[in-house]
């Protein structure tokens, strides 16, 4: 698959795969010089992704009840909105587990909050 390299005027590599972006650094060594996803290094870089870069400052502004902006407009708050950010989280690698898990808690509290209000008032 290098042979992508020789369309280069010169070799990016080094550049992809600098420390300041692990998500860019993850899919460099995974998908452009193809090591194996259990690979130390590529486990290490993932790792990473949940520590520093993009997916911690996105992670941080997640409210408590597990959604970004406002509950309601977790599709129409373009780019901000909760849908928005779940789609650039999987396209960083971030890991899956942690900003689904708060979401997650709250939509089960909101069913069953609306299975009891359907049970009591029909």
């Amino acid at each position: 698959m290098n042979h992508w390299k020789s369309m280069l005027k010169g070799d990016q590599t080094n550049w992809l795969l600098e420390d300041d972006n692990p998500s860019v650094r993850y899919f460099t060594l995974v998908d452009l010089l193809e090591k194996a996803k259990n690979d130390p290094e590529v486990r290490k870089t993932r790792e990473e992704i949940m520590k520093k870069g993009v997916v911690p400052r996105i992670l941080i502004k997640q409210k408590e009840e597990g959604y970004w902006e406002e509950a309601e407009k977790f599709y129409t708050a373009k780019y901000k909105g909760t849908v928005w950010q779940i789609i650039i989280l999987a396209e960083l690698a971030a890991e899956k587990i942690v900003a689904l898990r708060k979401l997650a808690n709250s939509l089960w509290k909101t069913l069953k909050i609306v299975k009891v209000m359907v049970f009591l008032y029909g």
